[in-house]
């Protein structure tokens, strides 16, 4: 059993290690026509999808429903890069960043605001 003081130590050092969120990275194969490229390069676009390899193949003449078939694979798990506890503190950091309201947009705190 830990103490309080135990907890709090534990805590603080988890802290001082800089969380990070991490996502689920999927290996995806997608299958459409020609004429669905653009909305499915959209659709990726939104999802901050990354295309490894794009090959264009002759013979998928049978679409039963919707304009793609997908395919998924869990990959990995990859901790995104921002802090989202970031507060524009040192000399640099007020230079570039001013007050915080440049600061570029946060996608952990996105998420993590999308959620509740």
């Amino acid at each position: 059993m830990l103490t309080i003081q135990e907890l709090k130590t534990s805590a603080s050092s988890g802290l001082q290690r800089k969380p990070r969120l991490v996502e689920a990275m999927y290996f995806c194969e997608l299958n459409t026509t020609t004429e669905h490229l653009g909305s499915m390069y959209a659709v990726l676009g939104r999802r901050r999808a990354r295309v490894l390899k794009e090959e264009m193949q002759e013979g998928y003449p049978l679409w039963t429903a919707g304009a793609a078939s997908a395919l998924l694979v869990l990959s990995h798990w990859e901790a995104l890069p921002e802090d989202p506890f970031f507060v524009p503190k040192t000399e640099e950091e007020l230079e570039e960043f001013g007050d915080g309201s440049s600061v570029l947009p946060n996608t952990i705190v996105y998420i993590i605001d999308d959620e509740n």
